[in-house]
């Protein structure tokens, strides 16, 4: 709240008079009142009075933040590295604190963050190398992104999903009953030779077979099949993945 007194010595018939105020406000669009009080007097000496409320409309200026993920190779061979390619921009009108965190799954890369700040239409690109540690196709969550204007106002943006396939032996594990199948399924665009599985069961089950399986070749897009049988005696209710050599 504040006064701003104005004094103007005289106005001929017709005349203007104009002036300008700066101030500042939080953000957010925003009506603010304004009271005019004032007094004149004629060339007679006669007084007069103003006494007026005055109505303004205000969009402060804030930013506004845009968040893009894309791979740069959306589909690699297992053992392979690509990488992901944050675009960050700014289209709005003031200054934003910027505050990105991707939470990879394990198996693709750790969570990845950057601070930063950027000026209004400025963009800026980061690049974070994966080397994924298993084949599939992955669905990436999107990436989050917490940006602040200078009065401390907090703001969020959100990327797509991002979709990565990594060519490999992809093994499917699932349990019926006390029956374990092994799904073994080459996604490479060529011939695999000399496949070797090992699996194992955890403290609380059995089974009385040997878990390491071996083939010789398996075609593009071919999958096999082993099956096995285990006993639950204890309180273990998960089974460990089976791994590829």
């Amino acid at each position: 709240d504040g006064v701003i007194v104005y004094d103007i010595p005289e106005l001929n018939p017709d005349d203007e008079y104009i002036t300008k105020a700066t101030f500042e406000t939080d953000a957010g669009d925003k009506e603010l009142s304004f009271m005019i009080d004032g007094s004149y007097e004629d060339n007679l000496g006669l007084d007069y009075s103003i006494n007026k409320e005055l109505k303004v409309s205000f969009v402060t200026k804030k930013p506004i933040v845009s968040i893009t993920r894309s791979v740069e190779e959306n589909t690699i061979r297992f053992g392979y590295s690509t990488y992901l390619i944050y675009t960050i921009e700014n289209t709005g009108e003031s200054e934003a604190e910027i505050d990105l965190k991707d939470e990879l799954p394990d198996c693709i890369g750790n969570t990845y963050t950057w601070k930063g700040k950027l000026d209004p239409g400025e963009k800026y690109s980061l690049r974070y190398r994966i080397t994924p540690e298993k084949a599939g196709n992955f669905e990436l969550d999107e990436v989050l992104v917490k940006y602040r204007d200078r009065y401390g106002n907090e703001y969020t943006a959100h990327s797509e999903k991002t979709e990565l396939e990594v060519k490999g032996i992809i093994i499917e594990k699932t349990i019926e009953e006390n029956t374990v199948t092994l799904k073994i399924t080459n996604t490479y665009s060529e011939k695999a030779f000399d496949i070797n599985i090992t699996d194992s069961v955890p403290e609380g089950f059995e089974t009385n077979r040997s878990l390491n399986f071996h083939i010789d070749y398996l075609n593009a897009g071919e999958s096999k099949e082993f099956s096995y049988s285990i006993t639950k005696f204890g309180t273990a209710s998960e089974l460990p993945g089976a791994k590829i050599t």
